[in-house]
């Protein structure tokens, strides 16, 4: 038994080889123009999951970096919000020391009312809109002053 195979069965099967190419040669250029060499799940359907994962896990990075980025912004004002506090307590102490063998005590009492109320505005101090040192109620000021009838601080509330 012979197979016979006819002109019209090798034309078929040259015509399908060439539809063939076309087509691989299409989906190339689609990646040479895209950049791209899978552009759809049925590409590559492991390789899909796992581009995927990647581009979840690129995602979760960029949002760790923009949240380190607020974090590093939020905590270089607090240092130099301290730094601040820390300088006005200087004064304090060289006021109290002063004090104790000055006469003129209702002026030194003055700055320090002054010291008090540049520490508030310090610990009240907010950040995009966040109070820094108001813990989880950030959107409300740490401390609250309450004054006296002579304007001199009386109380503070936190």
């Amino acid at each position: 038994m012979g197979l016979r195979i006819t002109q019209q069965q090798t034309l078929d099967s040259a015509i399908r080889q060439a539809q063939a190419r076309l087509s691989q040669i299409g989906e190339l250029q689609n990646q040479l123009s895209s950049g791209l060499r899978i552009s759809k799940p049925s590409d590559s359907p492991t390789e899909w999951g796992t581009l995927a994962a990647q581009k979840a896990t690129v995602r979760r990075m960029e949002t760790n970096l923009e949240n380190i980025t607020t974090v590093r912004q939020r905590l270089n004002q607090s240092v130099s919000s301290l730094t601040e506090v820390g300088n006005v307590l200087v004064r304090a102490r060289e006021l109290a020391l002063s004090g104790a063998q000055s006469f003129e005590r209702d002026v030194l009492a003055a700055e320090v009312d002054l010291l008090i109320d540049s520490v508030l505005a310090i610990a009240n101090s907010a950040d995009a809109g966040l109070h820094l040192y108001s813990g989880t109620g950030s959107d409300q000021t740490a401390f609250e002053v309450t004054n006296d009838a002579s304007g001199r601080p009386a109380s503070v509330r936190y």
